[in-house]
């Protein structure tokens, strides 16, 4: 009879903790389900509005507002590399990114004022602690910093934006996306100029 209780208790525990794992899993889908702009994988009809020039989806949405929040802090990035880079190689590949980057800018916010989105004013926490880790650094210590910051951000950029493009249906986010593909990949090749690793 012991046997039998034990049995039934370890079973029972078993059971609970199943319950439990399938909780913690479906409580963050549950909780975030109504939250606008936190996943560029959400589904792209999930708070679709109507515009003139198509659907806005919530990922296209996402979209701009990444655009802009990037370009908050890598265009400073790129200015203070043009002026204080360790190399010629990498003041160089400041100053192309900085005009790249404020024509870029420009476009997303002519697209953000088309569309009536409010953009972001500053970029993340995270990328505030980058620009100050950049302002303490100099000579090597700089441009690696800049350059493995500036390619990870622009390659994440680059395929959120591949994305989006096969996936929109909004005129004003396909013109945006076909500029920011092209500026992504001609700054990655920037980036890559500079032989440094």
């Amino acid at each position: 009879m012991r046997s039998g209780i034990r049995t039934g208790a370890g079973t029972g525990l078993i059971a609970i903790a199943l319950l439990a794992t399938a909780a913690a899993l479906l409580f963050p889908v549950w909780s975030y389900r109504d939250r606008t702009g936190t996943d560029p994988a959400a589904g792209l009809t999930a708070r679709t509005a109507a515009t003139r020039y198509g659907p806005l989806s919530a990922a296209d949405r996402y979209f701009v507002i990444r655009l802009r929040q990037d370009g908050r802090w890598q265009l400073p990035a790129e200015r203070r590399a043009g002026r204080q880079g360790g190399t010629a190689a990498v003041r160089r590949a400041g100053e192309r990114l900085a005009e790249a980057g404020d024509a870029l800018d420009r476009h997303t916010d002519r697209t953000a004022d088309r569309l009536g989105l409010p953009l972001p004013d500053r970029p993340s926490a995270a990328r505030r602690a980058t620009l100050a880790r950049l302002a303490g650094a100099h000579g090597a210590a700089f441009d690696h910093e800049f350059l493995t910051s500036l390619r990870r951000s622009q390659g994440e950029l680059f395929t959120l934006t591949g994305r989006i493009r096969a996936a929109t249906h909004n005129t004003a986010i396909r013109e945006l996306s076909e500029d920011a593909n092209q500026t992504l990949l001609d700054n990655l090749r920037t980036l890559d100029s500079t032989s440094t690793p």
